[in-house]
């Protein structure tokens, strides 16, 4: 596994800073949350028409969903659950980087993060970082939408979406970074990140090795 870079390697300068919540940037991605969030919600209900046969042969009998579920009361169960286990997982991608993880809440946004100090992440590493929770949290809640009785996985689903919705800034996070060079490093900041891009001159040379000067 590469090793951790901890300091900005020479050769490399601030290309831009992308803040989370400058007011242009947090409307857009309210908007576009909704739209995630609505993609979220036609892929859950398809996905659970898809299982609900194997899951009555699984469960005969079992109960179904009510007709009026207590909507409010999952979303709520949902966020108190999911709002923390997302950060867990971002935890835990940065500790598999070699770096310690760092947790924290905004009070005054209400949000909860996870970052690491001192560490200035590879491209591809930071977009894993970003997207870990999204895919670890679809996936498990998908699948176990599957072997689980009906009002269990109709609670599971009610996850995946609201993680989904709320998964926005990380998606966004990544589809920035996917548009530039392999070589960047990424240093989060918990309402954001900055993006360090190579000087032409230091191309040819390793972010973790100093140019040969023999």
């Amino acid at each position: 596994m590469p090793q951790p870079i901890r300091e900005l390697p020479a050769g490399y300068r601030l290309a831009q800073h992308l803040n989370l919540f400058d007011a242009g940037v947090l409307l857009r991605l309210n908007l576009a949350g909704l739209a995630l969030t609505a993609l979220a919600f036609a892929v859950v209900a398809f996905w659970n028409s898809a299982i609900a046969p194997l899951r009555e042969a699984w469960f005969p009998g079992a109960a179904a969903v009510p007709s009026e579920p207590p909507a409010v009361l999952l979303v709520l169960v949902a966020l108190i659950v999911v709002l923390p286990l997302h950060e867990l997982i971002h935890g835990a991608a940065i500790a598999a980087c070699g770096y310690r993880p760092r947790f924290g809440i905004k009070l005054e946004s209400g949000v909860l993060y996870a970052t690491a100090d001192q560490a200035y992440f590879r491209r591809t590493a930071y977009i894993a970082v970003a997207l870990a929770p999204l895919v670890v949290i679809t996936l498990a809640g998908l699948l176990g939408m599957i072997a689980s009785a009906p009002f269990i996985a109709y609670t599971l689903g009610i996850a995946v979406i609201v993680n989904t919705g709320g998964a926005i800034g990380d998606v966004w996070f990544a589809w920035v970074l996917l548009r530039v060079p392999a070589s960047t490093l990424v240093r989060d900041e918990a309402d954001g990140f900055s993006v360090f891009v190579r000087e032409p001159q230091a191309q040819a040379h390793p972010p973790h090795e100093p140019a040969d000067t023999r």
